[in-house]
């Protein structure tokens, strides 16, 4: 399977084990068959998640990537 890379930025902050729970559920959610793992972002305290997404479904990242942003992400793209 091809798949696509994207990534969820989440920043430090008291709910960040919260918001990682929440944007991983919304992404597998819409991605059942996706691969996460959660990465350090470019500040010492900022993570990201990375989605690995199946390429077929490129296009139907946006929503998902707007649905992980409102639980508490950042969508890198």
């Amino acid at each position: 399977m091809l798949s696509v890379l994207k990534h969820v930025l989440i920043e430090y902050g008291p709910e960040r084990e919260a918001h990682i729970d929440a944007a991983a559920r919304a992404i597998l959610e819409a991605f059942p068959d996706a691969s996460l793992e959660v990465a350090q972002g470019l500040l010492d305290d900022d993570l990201l998640i990375e989605a690995r997404i199946p390429l077929r479904r490129a296009n139907d990242w946006p929503a998902v990537g707007r649905q992980a942003y409102a639980v508490g992400g950042y969508d890198l793209g």
